[in-house]
């Protein structure tokens, strides 16, 4: 594909969010997991709303309850790369959305574009961070270490985009967004969760685990307590 304009991409972006289910699904997930529990200066939906627009459109608009309205850029990709801040999340991992048209007229009547199809909608997916068998209302990843493993990528992004957004709004959140132990399984299952997909395996297997460091003495009350609440 051929080099686009900043302008470009944001256009390009916007149509596939619009156009595509799995997307949206997954922008929403990330909405979710930045605000989970907000924070001191704005509430959750005023949250969710900037934090949308960042990974569509590469800026978004937060109205600080002390500061008024404050634009903020995507991040860069890379932290000591040349591209400027303010390129949409979506690009490029959404870039194959072209040949998603394409495959889409012909999967009434092509076996091969049916495949086709779902090996692009399963590689943007994983691109974006968050796998394709992880969208249904429940989901069907065999068990709680594969659903972790799928979710890796999705909780970095949250935690380095709540950080992002701590230091460029001055705010602090009123939960951490962990990124490891019992209890990170726990908030990742609470943000799918609110956004009606059950990660019920994560949930069993995470609660048994638990239990059983519990019971054989390796976890004090407490720790075990905090591990679970999540859930």
């Amino acid at each position: 594909m051929s080099k686009k304009s900043l302008d470009e991409e944001r256009e390009f972006c916007r149509g596939v969010y619009e156009k595509w289910d799995f997307v949206r699904r997954i922008v929403e997930l990330y909405a979710e997991g930045v605000s989970w529990q907000g924070c001191d200066k704005l509430d959750i939906e005023s949250i969710k709303g900037g934090v949308r627009d960042m990974l569509v459109s590469g800026v978004g608009q937060f109205t600080l309850e002390t500061q008024g309205s404050v634009q903020v850029p995507m991040p860069r990709r890379f932290p000591f790369g040349g591209e400027e801040p303010g390129h949409p999340f979506l690009w490029p991992m959404t870039q194959n959305a072209v040949h998603l048209d394409e495959m889409q007229k012909l999967l009434s009547s092509n076996v091969d574009a049916q495949q086709m199809f779902q090996y692009l909608v399963k590689d943007m997916c994983l691109g974006l961070g968050v796998p394709y068998e992880l969208l249904g209302s429940i989901a069907t990843t065999a068990n709680g270490d594969a659903i972790m493993w799928g979710l890796v990528t999705f909780v970095g992004n949250v935690n380095t985009w709540r950080e992002y957004l701590s230091y460029q709004l001055e705010l602090t959140w009123k939960e951490t967004w962990l990124t490891s132990g019992f209890a990170e399984y726990g908030q990742v299952y609470q943000v799918f969760m609110a956004q009606g997909i059950d990660l019920r395996m994560l949930r069993e297997e995470s609660l048994r685990a638990a239990k059983s460091l519990l019971d054989s003495g390796l976890l004090s009350r407490q720790t075990y307590e905090e591990s679970v609440r999540w859930f």
